[in-house]
């Protein structure tokens, strides 16, 4: 008994921070996109920021910020 008490502290601990990263808000880059605007031209070879789950940025030189995980679409 005492040592299923204690896996279940030790793990407790870990659960809490799984469930807390999880809902953090994320810094995604799509790079490389075939990016079609509303009012403009076409961009062949875009960028595209997503954080906190809303578009950032877009464009053909759209920064990526530092962290970001970065995803790069097939050419």
């Amino acid at each position: 008994m005492k040592a299923a008490c204690f896996g279940m502290m030790a793990v407790a601990p870990l659960m809490a921070t799984v469930a807390l990263a999880a809902d953090a808000p994320r810094t995604i880059a799509i790079r490389g996109a075939r990016i079609v605007t509303v009012s403009g031209p076409v961009i062949e070879k875009g960028t595209i920021v997503l954080s906190g789950g809303k578009i950032a940025a877009v464009g053909a030189d759209a920064a990526v910020p530092a962290g970001a995980e970065v995803s790069r679409t097939a050419s």
